[in-house]
C-alpha cells in the first residue's frame, strides 16, 4: 500500500493544498467573507451576485475577477439583467464591493478593509442581522443536538446559512396599543395571512 508521502508530486492537481501552500489561507479568507455576507442585511439578489464573485476570485485564487458582462452573473444567478444591476450597485453603495476596469472589461472583488471598531471584520456599511455571539450559539446548539463536540473558543465558523430574518427594529411595550391589538393585526392574525384566505 502507498503511503500519501511516497505519491509523487507531479500526480497532485496543482489546487491541491500540499502544491500551494496558499490554499487554506484562501479558503479561510472565503469562509470569513461568506459568513459575514449571510450575517448581514443583504437582500437575495445582491447575495447571490456577491457569493458568485467570491467564489469565482477567492474560490479560484485570485484576489478580483473579471467578468465581462451582466449576461455571466445572469446565467449564474438566475436573476435578470435589471436586477443583477441593481444588486451590484446596492453592494457598491454598502462598501462591499469594488468594481474596477482592467483593458476596458469590469473586475470585481469583494472588499476586505478592516473595521475601525473591532466589532466587525469588514468595514461595510451595512447592518449585521444577528451578532457574532449569537451565530455561535446556533452552531453550539446545533453541534450538541448531533452529538459533535464543540468547537473551540475563538475558533473561525465556516458558511453558516441565516435561518433567522428578524426585523431591524425591536417591538417595545409602547409599540403595543392599549387594547393589545398589534396595529396591522385582525382577529390575531397578521392582515397579509387575512388577505390570503
Amino acid at each position: 500500500m502507498k503511503l500519501e508521502k511516497d505519491i509523487p508530486n507531479e500526480n497532485l492537481c496543482p489546487n491541491t493544498p500540499a502544491r500551494d501552500g496558499l490554499a487554506d489561507a484562501w479558503h479561510q479568507r472565503r469562509v470569513l467573507i461568506r459568513r459575514e455576507l449571510r450575517r448581514h442585511q443583504i437582500n437575495d439578489s445582491a447575495l447571490r451576485v456577491a457569493e458568485i464573485i467570491l467564489d469565482m476570485s477567492l474560490g479560484q485564487g485570485l484576489e478580483r475577477v473579471v467578468i465581462p458582462n451582466l449576461d455571466c452573473f445572469s446565467e449564474l444567478t438566475g436573476i435578470g439583467r435589471p436586477h443583477v444591476s441593481e444588486a451590484i450597485s446596492a453592494l457598491r453603495e454598502m462598501r462591499i464591493l469594488r468594481v474596477s476596469s482592467v483593458d476596458g472589461a469590469p473586475t470585481y472583488q469583494i472588499r476586505e478593509d478592516p473595521d475601525s471598531d473591532g466589532l466587525s471584520p469588514f468595514n461595510w456599511r451595512v447592518q449585521p442581522r444577528m451578532t457574532l455571539r449569537e451565530m455561535e450559539r446556533a452552531v453550539d446548539t446545533i453541534r450538541e443536538w448531533n452529538r459533535l463536540p464543540p468547537l473551540p473558543h475563538g475558533r473561525n465558523l465556516g458558511a453558516i446559512a441565516n435561518f433567522k430574518n428578524r426585523p431591524v427594529n425591536k417591538k417595545t411595550r409602547a409599540a403595543v396599543p392599549k387594547n393589545g391589538i398589534p396595529v396591522g393585526t385582525r382577529n390575531g392574525l397578521p392582515e397579509e395571512q387575512i388577505r390570503l384566505f
